[in-house]
C-alpha cells in the first residue's frame, strides 16, 4: 500500500561542503530526481532591444530572470554559460527574426567557434510582420570549463516577449 511506500536516497560526498548531500533520489511514485543535475533556464522578459551582426543574444539582460541555474554555470553579464563537467548537453533557444535584415541567423558556439556543420537557428527568409519567433534545440559535447553563448552570425534579431536559452545535461 502507499502509506508503507518510501523513496529511495542516494547521497553523495560533497568536498567542498564536508559533508553529504542528496546526489539522486527515486520517488515512491517512480520519478526520479537529480538535484545536482546541471541545468538553467533563462527567460527573457527584456524590453525590445536588438542584436546584430557580430553580438552575442543578450539572454539576461533587462528584466531577464534565471529561473534556475543548478550549478550556477551560467553569466546573467557575459550571457554566457559555462559547463560544469563533460558531457553531452541538451541546448534550446528561442528569438526574434527581425524583419528587413535579410535571413537572419542565430549561432550556437562553444568556445567562440560555431558548432558541427554550422547548426544555427534561421529565420524566415521573408518575414511577414516586424517579428518571426524561432527555435534551436540539439544535443552539443562539451567538455568541462568550455563555453556556451548564441552569436548573430546574419541579420538581426529580438529577444523582446517570451524568449528563453536552457541547458540540461544529459549524458
Amino acid at each position: 500500500t502507499s502509506s508503507n511506500a518510501a523513496d529511495f536516497v542516494f547521497q553523495g560526498y560533497d568536498r567542498g561542503a564536508s559533508g553529504y548531500k542528496e546526489m539522486m533520489r527515486i520517488r515512491d511514485s517512480g520519478a526520479i530526481d537529480t538535484p545536482q543535475q546541471p541545468a538553467c533556464m533563462i527567460y527573457c522578459q527584456a524590453p525590445d532591444i536588438n542584436w546584430d551582426v557580430g553580438d552575442l543574444i543578450g539572454y539576461g539582460t533587462g528584466n531577464s530572470i534565471k529561473a534556475f541555474d543548478t550549478t550556477n554555470s551560467f553569466n546573467m553579464s557575459t550571457y554566457t554559460y559555462t559547463a560544469p563537467e563533460d558531457g553531452k548537453y541538451y541546448v534550446s533557444f528561442t528569438c526574434n527574426g527581425v524583419a528587413g535584415y535579410g535571413t537572419p541567423r542565430a549561432y550556437p558556439r562553444v568556445n567562440g567557434s560555431n558548432i558541427g556543420r554550422d547548426q544555427h537557428a534561421r529565420g524566415n527568409s521573408s518575414i511577414s510582420g516586424d517579428l518571426d519567433m524561432r527555435t534551436y534545440s540539439g544535443i552539443i559535447p562539451m567538455s568541462a570549463n568550455d563555453t556556451l553563448n548564441v552569436y548573430v552570425g546574419v541579420g538581426r534579431w529580438d529577444t523582446f516577449g517570451c524568449n528563453y536559452f536552457c541547458v540540461y545535461k544529459m549524458l
